[in-house]
């Protein structure tokens, strides 16, 4: 009787059941409620997925990249100030200042006779051409020419002098430092025709020529570095 109680008061109120019902009826009946309450579930397969690890194998290559030499086989290496230059001695024969500048493009489209920056570069030269001269002494021509106010001067002058009186031919020698080693009384443009330079290793300097005199053992050919 007690349990009907329960069933048709839960509804109204849980006071009213908690006021007409023993606590021990009480906790009974929520027990027998909860059970009689069930809930089913249904479980689904889980399904588990492993990854291993995996292997990957890198392959490094390498190149190799050959630098090229900055001169020519044979040829000379001079580090001057803003650029590299490169010189060889050319011993040929005949050969004259109008035409060493065809002999040196013989060996390199670009070269030409070379002219020369300064004392240090002379003594290079000298080595070179008494190398390539068999060991003997030679006299080489280089890339100079008589500037056009100062040609047809003989000797030197307040206006001509030894630094000023010829400019290098090669495109990229400058300065003066290479017009500081003259023979004696040169530049003295006897004939009013010598508008090229050579030099002798034998006395290391340099002389005024004519542009067709034939009396050297070469040229030195000089050009850019790479």
């Amino acid at each position: 009787m007690l349990g009907l109680i329960f069933l048709i008061s839960i509804g109204f109120s849980i006071t009213f059941v908690h006021s007409c019902i023993p606590t021990q009826q009480i906790e009974q009946g929520i027990v027998v409620s909860s059970i009689s309450i069930t809930s089913s579930s249904t479980s689904e397969p889980v399904t588990s997925t492993s990854t291993s690890p995996s292997t990957s194998t890198t392959t490094s290559t390498s190149t190799t990249i050959t630098t090229p030499p900055p001169c020519l086989d044979g040829w000379t290496l001079l580090d001057r100030d803003t650029y590299s230059w490169c010189i060889v001695i050319l011993i040929t024969s005949p050969i004259t200042p109008a035409t060493s500048d065809a002999a040196c493009k013989t060996l390199s489209p670009t070269a030409l006779t070379s002219g020369v920056l300064n004392l240090a570069e002379y003594a290079t030269i000298k080595t070179l051409a008494i190398t390539a001269n068999s060991g003997n002494d030679a006299t080489i021509i280089i890339g100079a020419q008589r500037v056009a106010g100062c040609v047809g001067v003989v000797g030197v002058t307040a206006t001509c002098t030894q630094l000023n009186s010829f400019y290098w031919t090669d495109g990229h020698t400058t300065g003066t430092g290479g017009f500081m080693n003259w023979r004696d009384l040169r530049p003295n443009n006897i004939d009013g025709l010598q508008d090229y330079l050579m030099y002798h290793t034998s006395l290391d300097a340099i002389d005024d020529v004519r542009p067709t005199w034939a009396v050297g053992n070469g040229a030195v050919c000089g050009m850019l570095a790479v």
